[in-house]
C-alpha cells in the first residue's frame, strides 16, 4: 500500500494496485510495481532489448545514499544494481532483478516530497523530455533534499533504448533552474 501520484491511497489486491481517489490501476507482483502503461511505453518510445545497463555507485552517489540511512533515496534510472540498498528505490524501464518500480522519469508514480534524495546518473540523455524529467525529480524530492544528476558531455552514442542528448554543466543547470 502507498500513495498514487494524484495523492490517493493505493490498495493492493489480487496483484493490482488501485488508487482509491482516481481509480487508476497498476500491476504489482511480489517483487515489483509496474507503472508502465501501454500509453507511457508508447510516449517514451520504449524498445525491447537484451542489453543490460548496469554500474555501481560512484563516491558522490555513495555519499548521498549514506547520508540518508533512515531516509528514502530514489535511483531514477538505476540500471541493474548488484549492490542493492534497503533505503534506495530502484526505478527503471527494464525489469532487472534489482528493479523495484517500472516507470518513466517523465511521469514518476510517487507523491510529492516523497524522497530525501534522488539520483539521476547517466539517465537524462536517454529520456525524450529531460525538462519534464527534471520537473518530476523536483516534485518528488523533499524540501532541502539532495539531487545528484550527472550526464555525459563528450561521450559518443550509448545506450538503451535511445540516446537523445548530451549536455554541458550549464545545460544540466538549465533543466533544473525552473524548480530550484
Amino acid at each position: 500500500d502507498g500513495q498514487s501520484r494524484c495523492g490517493g491511497a493505493l490498495r493492493r489486491a489480487d496483484g493490482v494496485l488501485t488508487c482509491a481517489r482516481c481509480g487508476a490501476e497498476y500491476g504489482a507482483t511480489g517483487r515489483i510495481f509496474d507503472f508502465l502503461s501501454p500509453e507511457l511505453r508508447s510516449v517514451a518510445n520504449l524498445a525491447t532489448t537484451d542489453s543490460v545497463s548496469g554500474w555501481g555507485y560512484d563516491s558522490i552517489a555513495q555519499d548521498v545514499i549514506n547520508r540518508h540511512p533512515d531516509g528514502l533515496v530514489l535511483d531514477n534510472g538505476s540500471g541493474y544494481k548488484v549492490d542493492v540498498r534497503d533505503n534506495v528505490v530502484n526505478l527503471e524501464i527494464v525489469d532487472y532483478p534489482s528493479t523495484d518500480v517500472l516507470a518513466v522519469g517523465e511521469s514518476l508514480p510517487f507523491a510529492d516530497s516523497t524522497f530525501d534524495a534522488v539520483l539521476s546518473l547517466a539517465v537524462l540523455e536517454h529520456v525524450r523530455d529531460p525538462f519534464q524529467c527534471a520537473a518530476e525529480i523536483a516534485r518528488v524530492i523533499r524540501p532541502g533534499g539532495t539531487v545528484y544528476a550527472a550526464v555525459p558531455f563528450l561521450q559518443p552514442y550509448h545506450g538503451y533504448p535511445h540516446h537523445y542528448y548530451n549536455m554541458t554543466r550549464q545545460g544540466l543547470e538549465n533543466l533544473f533552474e525552473p524548480s530550484f
